[in-house]
């Protein structure tokens, strides 16, 4: 996130992988190591191709319900707290 001298939002960073198709997918391989599992909370379609690199993908419906992430995700939490995620993730 890029901000103005007065703090406000001026513009997001269009350098991070997180701003193009896969981005999310290649952050979690990189994270990812034998013994260790990597998980993300996500409400769309960008957060359910980190599947794609093992990730446990955990969908949230606290802003918006969307169909494909209801569908595609390991766990779906409908909200609305943030905190309903700790479930899923927490042994």
């Amino acid at each position: 996130m890029v901000l103005a001298t007065d703090g406000s939002y001026a513009d997001f960073d269009r350098g991070s992988p997180l701003t193009r198709p896969g981005g999310k997918a290649q952050i979690c391989r990189a994270l990812s190591e034998p013994g260790r599992t990597v998980a993300l909370v996500g409400d769309g379609a960008t957060d359910l191709e980190a599947r794609g690199a093992g990730v446990f993908v955990v969908g949230f419906g606290g802003v918006v319900v969307r169909g494909n992430v209801v569908a595609g995700a390991d766990v779906f939490v409908p909200g609305p707290a943030l905190t309903a995620v700790l479930g899923p993730l927490l042994p």
